[in-house]
């Protein structure tokens, strides 16, 4: 069915509907840069308290502490402990491992300082690039070098898929 409201612009659809408005920067009512919209009386405290009680109690049961996991982060983590391990690592060796690493996910620059437990910039200039050059790892964003989410993949190989 099409409603007159359904057709409306949505601010005009909040105002109709007696949704409130502030100017942040003017600090008073209005439209305009800056203005944040609100329905009325929606989420506020007392109305959460009357739709479920005042406190609902503690949990009655717990799954007790979380139990040593075999996930993602620990798989990464043994690909990276021989670069963790030392400080020096044979260039190859290391360029293997940011391969394996960057083969299970895409990784930021500020990622696999963290898992390898190296510098940025380091990285960078000493294996990223030169394995981009390389052809064996590429941009997520290959277009926008600067993309904020902007991560490393490793290039599949031709015979392997």
């Amino acid at each position: 069915m099409n409603h007159p409201w359904n057709q409306m612009e949505p601010l005009l659809f909040l105002r109709n509907i007696g949704g409130w408005q502030l100017d942040r920067e003017a600090g008073q009512s209005g439209v305009g840069r800056g203005t944040i919209y609100f329905l009325p009386e929606i989420g506020r405290k007392d109305d959460i308290e009357v739709m479920f009680g005042e406190n609902s109690g503690p949990l009655e049961q717990r799954s007790g502490p979380l139990a040593p996991s075999s996930g993602p982060l620990d798989i990464m983590a043994s690909i990276a402990a021989p670069a963790t391990d030392k400080k020096k690592l044979p260039k190859k060796e290391m360029e293997q491992i940011i391969l394996d690493l960057c083969r299970r996910q895409p990784l930021s620059l500020e990622q696999l300082e963290q898992i390898l437990n190296r510098s940025g910039e380091f990285l960078r200039k000493s294996y990223l690039q030169p394995l981009v050059r390389a052809k064996k790892l590429r941009y997520r964003y290959p277009t926008k070098p600067n993309h904020p989410e902007q991560a490393y993949l490793a290039v599949k190989d031709k015979g392997n898929g």
